[in-house]
């Protein structure tokens, strides 16, 4: 190609992007063209502690706000708060070590981004307490509609946590949080995680902080490191707290190599310490603890969530479960701040979805926790080969016999056969739920054990036309479970109905998405006891615990 002839493209594909923005574009700052659709219209605004948030994706308390400069270029990105990383007085300023910050490996062959989860011992900001000040007061001049959270963290010591809170209200904070939680390095001074893992002394903390607060919410950042966080939130509400953030990092200690070298071997010696825990891997813990909290302190009580919120998907998952917006770090570290553009597109899409009615059940079987059928036949029964399998060009020639069979002997016309399921577009107005009308509302679904029906079993069942025949579910019902799997003659995995349990391993491990999915269990369920019972609690008087 020519120079000439790429001058010429450039200049074409130029006039047509002018055009599309209609006839008015700046050189200096280039943009694609877009289009609009209702979903864009949806607003994931939302307001927790009186405090408005443009939506509820949050930069947290971590490496992604080192400086002022990166929390700027977050908002400029698009993200809708931001938690300044936790500073101290300068009597109480850390250094760190390097390297501190290392993949987990929860699958070891994998690396680059999409990890599940990293270790960190970093310790707080080595940036003085008057350079975030001036940073907040900075920030909020720039970029007034975004809420600016301060994260603070002193011993046990009432006149140091107030003056950080002083200076961070008169500095123009929205909202503090007290960092009680730190798990490395802060609580051997007495800081961090020394601080949060009693009620008394959360309570008290949070008292102190509150009268300096001058009516801003205050918010006391949760540790997991402990047995009952419903416990220490009641302190933090008793203290006169607005809500917690669920929650930091998890205590733990990475892998050692064959050598006998922990990772991340610092120094000559090759050290380590114990570590935060951060990603994916922590979010059944974060929504374990979301639900303690919302329970424990009741729905005016606001929660923060962090730990393991990586989508659009795993937002809304802790809103329904109570938490109000979400502090996002690991899912940056594995990418930038521009995925932050797919969350927030994603979740009004999703209110859109839910709007429209896209998630309500329509199977056409009610048998099912799906819309997935037991056997999806033809209208008539046509012979093929029993043998081939029900994908790839196997099933393409099954569906082209089917559909000549029915020609041939249906009274149908081709045109009815070969027309695809007719699904039409939904019409009319939706209406889009807000965010704040589906925070908390699956809380109710969360019960304690002996809360959950046993009358109301399940077994697996095998959607054959799905089925790639891989044998996993065989293997770990075989060798984990009940045995309820077996391969008929033609090699078709077939679930021993009287034998399965519903223990849902095979539905676990299976790589295809809805192969297996479960079927009301059609009778009382017997419990398998080995050697039979002489009075069996369940069989006689439906007792389980």
């Amino acid at each position: 190609m020519t120079v000439e002839a790429t001058n010429d493209g450039k200049l074409a594909a130029w006039g047509i992007h002018a055009h599309l923005q209609g006839g008015h574009v700046d050189p200096e700052v280039p943009r694609l063209p877009l289009f609009e659709t209702d979903i864009d219209a949806v607003d994931i605004s939302i307001t927790m502690a009186g405090v408005k948030f443009p939506n509820p994706f949050g930069l947290a308390s971590a490496p992604c706000c080192t400086s002022a400069h990166m929390i700027r270029r977050g908002f400029e990105a698009g993200w809708g708060f931001a938690v300044t990383k936790t500073f101290v007085l300068d009597k109480d300023l850390p250094v760190n070590v390097s390297p501190r910050i290392v993949r987990t490996t929860n699958s070891p062959g994998h690396y680059g981004p999409h990890q599940k989860g990293f270790v960190n011992i970093e310790l707080v900001t080595e940036k003085s307490a008057c350079y975030w000040v001036k940073a907040i007061a900075e920030l909020k001049a720039e970029f007034p509609d975004r809420p600016i959270v301060a994260s603070v963290m002193a011993a046990n010591i009432k006149q140091d946590w107030q003056a950080l809170c002083s200076m961070s209200v008169k500095a123009g904070a929205d909202i503090l949080e007290l960092n009680m939680s730190c798990p490395q390095g802060m609580h051997e001074v007495g800081m961090g995680l020394e601080c949060g893992q009693h009620p008394a002394v959360v309570q008290q903390i949070s008292s102190w902080c509150v009268e300096v607060a001058e009516g801003r919410p205050v918010f006391v950042k949760m540790t997991p490191n402990i047995t009952e966080m419903g416990a220490i939130a009641l302190g933090a509400k008793n203290g006169g707290c607005a809500g917690v953030t669920v929650m930091n990092t998890i205590l733990g200690i990475m892998d050692v190599d064959p050598n006998g070298e922990p990772w991340p071997k610092v120094g000559n010696n090759k050290s380590v310490t114990a570590g935060g825990m951060s990603g994916d891997q922590n979010r059944p813990i974060t929504s374990r603890m979301v639900v303690d909290v919302r329970k424990a302190c009741g729905p005016d009580f606001c929660i923060m969530g962090t730990g393991g919120i990586s989508s659009a998907d795993s937002t809304m998952q802790l809103i329904r479960l109570g938490a109000s917006v979400m502090q996002i770090c690991s899912a940056i570290q594995n990418q930038d701040f521009t995925i932050v553009n797919d969350y927030i597109f994603g979740l009004k899409a999703t209110l859109y979805r839910i709007g429209r009615g896209d998630f309500e059940k329509t199977s056409p079987s009610g048998n099912f926790q799906n819309s997935w059928l037991a056997e999806p036949v033809w209208p008539q029964a046509v012979p093929t080969s029993v043998a081939d399998p029900r994908y790839g060009d196997y099933a393409r020639k099954r569906a082209k016999t089917n559909r000549d069979e029915l020609l041939r002997t249906g009274g149908v016309t081709c045109e009815c056969v070969c027309k695809q399921e007719d699904v039409s577009a939904k019409t009319g107005e939706v209406a889009v739920p807000s965010l704040i009308s589906l925070l908390g509302s699956s809380i109710d679904r969360v019960v304690e054990h002996s809360e959950l029906s046993r009358k109301e079993q399940v077994v697996a069942v095998i959607i054959e036309d799905l089925c790639i025949q891989c044998g996993k579910c065989y293997m770990t019902c075989n060798d984990n479970a009940y045995q309820a799997i077996t391969f008929t003659e033609n090699h078709k995995a077939k679930v021993i109905v009287d034998d399965c349990t519903g223990c849902g391993l095979c539905q676990a491990v299976c790589p295809v998405p809805g192969c297996i999915q479960y079927q009301e269990m059609k009778d009382v369920f017997h419990p398998h006891r080995g050697i039979a019972v002489k009075d069996d609690r369940w069989e006689t008087k439906g007792q389980f615990l």
